[in-house]
C-alpha cells in the first residue's frame, strides 16, 4: 500500500478504527473507538501501577514529587490541547498519551538498561517496544481476546520506532553492545549497559507493518505520533526543570550564572553538541537567559502582590507553577502543521526544548545524589531476573505455572519474566530483593505484606 500523506486519524476511516480481533460495540454504548480506547488504558492495571514508578527522582517520597502516572495524565494534557489546536481527534491523542509509559520497568532507564542486557540474545527490551507488547497481549481485558484490542489508529500513535529489535541491534556498534565484564557482577553493575535499541519486539513486528501499512504511515510516525513526542517533550523538559528548581538540585541563582557564560554552560553546550556540533555557548545564554528573565519577572510580580503574611517560600512555590504554565502555553502555542505534513515547533522553540533538556540531564540527572543510586538499582533489576530465570518457582503463582507449562518454549519463558520484573514498581522491586537477598532486614511478618 502506498503511503499517505501525513493526516489526522478520523473517526469515519476504516483504516483508524481496525482492530486485531473483530471488536463490535454494543448497542447502549455511546462512545466513539477512541473513547471506548481511552476508557481501556484506564482502567489497564498496567496503567494504574504507573502511580509507584517515578518520573525521575527514584527513592524520593511523598504525593508532590512526579511519578509516571502523574507525567502520563500532563503529558496527555498538552496533547489534547496540541490536538484542538491542529484539529486532530482529542481523544485519540489522550489515550496515545495515557498509555504511552506503560512499557517502562522500575527504576526507568537504569532498569530498562539491565533488561535489554539480561535479554540480550533473546528478543532483547525496550520501554515502547513493550508498551506495544502490553497493550496487545499482556494486559488482560477479558475473555475474548489477549491485550486490550485497541484501535490502530491508537496503535499507530504508541509505534515510536518502526524498526524490528534484530535490525536496529546490528545497526549498534558492536562495543555498545557487549559491555565489558568484571571480576563480579557487583562490580559491573558500576557501569551502565548499553542504552536499549528503539525497536519493535521482533514477535510484533509483522503485526506493526500490517498497522502501518494499512494507515499509510511505512517508515514514519503517524500524525497522532508526532502530536505525543512533541507533547512528552514539552512535558519532560518543564517538569523537570521544575522538580528540579523544587528539590535543590538546581538553583536559579546556577541559572543566572550560566546565562552570564558561566555556572554550567560548558556542560550544557558539550551535551548539544553531541547531536548537533553547531551549537555555540552564546545561544545557550540567550535561552537560559529568557528562562530567568521570566522567572524574575514573574517573582517581582509576585512580591508586588504580596498579602501581609505571605512567606518568600510561597512566592517561589507560586512563581515556579506560573513558569512552568507560561513554558507550557509558548510551547503549545509555537506548534504549528502544514498540510501533509506531521505538526512540528519552530526552530526556536525546538532550541528552546533542546536546552531545557539538556540541564535536566548534565545537572540534575548527572547529580552524584542520584548518580549513586544507579548501580544500586540496576543490581536490583538484574538479580531480580536472574532469580526468577534460575528458579521460576519464586515467582507468583500465575507466571510460574505459565513458565512451567508447555504453551511457551524457550525464549518465550523468559519474556514471561522479563514482563513480570518489567511490571514491579521501584518500591515493589526492592521489596522483593531483600525478601531473596536481604532477608535479615524483614521480620516475619513482612514476608506476607
Amino acid at each position: 500500500m502506498r503511503q499517505l500523506p501525513a493526516r489526522p486519524a478520523r473517526l469515519e476511516r476504516p483504516e483508524d478504527v481496525l482492530h486485531e480481533y473483530a471488536d463490535p460495540q454494543k448497542e447502549h454504548d455511546t462512545r466513539t473507538e477512541f473513547e471506548r480506547d481511552r476508557s481501556r488504558v484506564l482502567h489497564a492495571e498496567s496503567f494504574r501501577r504507573l502511580q509507584e514508578k517515578t518520573q525521575v527522582f527514584y527513592g524520593a517520597r511523598g504525593a508532590s514529587y512526579r511519578t509516571r502516572l502523574t507525567h502520563s495524565m500532563e503529558v496527555a494534557l498538552i496533547a489534547k490541547a496540541i490536538a484542538r489546536k491542529l484539529g486532530a481527534d482529542t481523544d485519540l491523542c489522550e489515550a496515545i498519551a495515557l498509555c504511552h509509559d506503560l512499557g517502562h520497568p522500575p527504576f526507568g532507564h537504569n532498569g530498562e538498561a539491565v533488561l535489554n542486557d539480561c535479554m540480550r540474545d533473546h528478543g532483547g527490551f525496550e520501554g515502547n517496544a513493550q508498551t506495544l507488547r502490553i497493550v496487545r497481549c499482556v494486559e488482560v481485558k477479558g475473555f475474548r481476546y489477549e491485550g486490550l484490542n485497541l484501535t490502530y489508529a491508537t496503535l499507530d500513535g504508541v509505534l515510536k520506532y518502526k524498526v524490528p529489535y534484530a535490525e536496529a541491534r546490528s545497526l549498534l556498534p558492536h562495543e555498545a553492545v557487549l559491555q565489558p565484564r568484571f571480576a563480579s557482577q557487583e562490580s559491573a553493575d558500576l557501569l551502565a549497559p548499553a542504552h536499549a535499541p528503539k525497536c519493535v519486539y521482533d514477535a510484533d513486528w509483522a503485526f506493526a507493518q500490517r498497522v502501518a501499512e494499512a494507515r499509510g504511515t511505512q517508515g514514519r510516525e503517524s500524525y497522532e505520533c508526532r502530536i505525543l513526542n512533541l507533547a512528552d517533550d514539552i512535558a519532560y523538559c518543564v517538569a523537570d526543570l521544575q522538580d528540579g528548581l523544587r528539590m535543590g538540585f538546581l538553583a536559579v541563582s546556577d541559572l543566572r550564572l550560566t546565562a552570564n557564560g558561566g555556572g554550567f554552560i560548558d556542560d550544557v553546550v558539550r551535551f548539544l553538541r553531541q547531536t548537533d556540533p553547531s551549537w555555540q555557548p552564546s545561544q545557550v545564554q540567550a535561552i537560559i537567559g529568557s528562562v530567568v528573565a521570566l522567572l524574575d519577572d514573574l517573582l517581582a510580580k509576585g512580591e508586588a502582590r504580596r498579602l501581609p503574611g505571605t512567606s518568600r517560600q510561597f512566592l517561589r512555590l507560586a512563581s515556579s507553577k506560573e513558569l512552568a504554565s507560561k513554558l507550557h502555553r509558548e510551547l503549545v502555542h509555537a506548534v504549528t502543521a502544514v498540510d501533509g505534513e506531521l505538526p512540528n515547533l519552530p526552530a526556536d522553540a525546538l532550541a528552546k526544548v533542546a536546552v531545557l533538556k539538556a540541564v535536566t540531564r548534565t545537572q540534575i540527572l548527572k547529580d552524584p545524589r542520584l548518580t549513586t543510586l544507579d548501580a544500586a538499582a540496576r543490581r536490583v533489576v538484574r538479580r531480580l531476573f536472574e532469580a526468577f530465570a534460575n528458579d521460576a518457582e519464586l515467582l507468583p503463582r500465575g507466571v510460574s505455572e505459565r513458565v512451567g507449562s508447555d504453551d511457551y518454549q524457550g525464549d518465550e519463558k523468559l519474556r514471561l519474566i522479563c514482563d513480570h520484573v518489567a511490571s514491579l514498581s521501584d518500591e515493589g522491586a526492592l521489596r522483593l530483593y531483600r525478601r531473596l537477598f536481604e532477608p535479615g532486614s524483614q521480620g516475619l511478618l513482612d514476608f506476607f505484606g
